[in-house]
């Protein structure tokens, strides 16, 4: 891809995920023109949020079709280079389980990413929602991932270079989203860029998209699990059920 594909495609997922909102928050933006809604109304905007990802990433891959000007798969690895699926498949689970002991060094590292986990927007809604989100929003995430570090090594940037620039809007639109994956803090969103870090340093040395995105999926799946069993579900008014 050109260099200025190659930054649109940057700038399309936090964009995308952002500013197009579901028709809860819309209305509201368009009546006080506000993008800051109250408690009662960012509560029913979280919970048409949710299903209204899916729209998103629809539009993420139609857009990352566009911008790749052929088929995105010309530019990314799907299968195996060498070896089998069952290669594909077990670096993809290694490289989820690295993702998830990063994802502890934060929370005992970190008294605020701990505090915030309490509070995580998984820990509302149905489980077989965020599991779809997990595995279509994934699949979304990680093309965009895969096509954009592609483009700026095809662009010339070093792996580390490609790696930490995706990072930054790989965590912006974590943080931005409604609902939020994360919740706003300079911790958690400097533990998501971290994260976003870790997947694309594991896209650069495997050169192999499908493992990148069950990396990502053992990693979300895992750490809701935990979530839900550590915190146990809430209700959609913030309080606590059974996991």
């Amino acid at each position: 891809m050109s260099d200025a594909r190659v930054l649109l495609a940057l700038l399309s997922y936090p964009v995308i995920i952002m500013f197009i909102w579901e028709r809860t928050g819309s209305r509201w933006i368009r009546e006080h023109r506000s993008i800051i809604l109250p408690p009662e109304l960012r509560e029913q905007a979280e919970r048409n949020g949710l299903r209204f990802l899916f729209m998103k990433y629809t539009l993420l891959l139609v857009v990352l079709f566009l911008l790749a000007h052929e088929h995105p798969w010309r530019l990314v690895e799907i299968g195996p280079q060498q070896g089998s699926w069952a290669r594909v498949a077990l670096f993809g689970l290694a490289g989820g389980c690295l993702l998830l002991l990063c994802k502890t060094a934060f929370v005992i590292g970190s008294p605020v990413v701990a505090l915030l986990d309490r509070t995580h927007s998984t820990l509302k809604g149905a489980a077989s929602w965020w599991i779809a989100v997990f595995i279509v929003g994934g699949f979304a995430e990680e093309l965009w991932q895969a096509l954009c570090l592609s483009g700026l090594r095809q662009s010339g940037s070093s792996a580390i270079s490609a790696a930490v620039i995706t990072a930054a809007p790989f965590a912006i639109a974590r943080v931005g989203g409604t609902p939020p994956r994360i919740r706003g803090s300079a911790a958690t969103v400097g533990a998501e860029a971290t994260l976003g870090f870790v997947l694309g340093m594991i896209f650069l040395w495997a050169g192999n998209f499908t493992m990148l995105w069950i990396a990502s999926m053992v990693y979300n799946a895992a750490d809701f699990w935990w979530l839900r069993w550590r915190y146990g579900q809430q209700s959609e008014g913030g309080n606590r059920t059974a996991a």
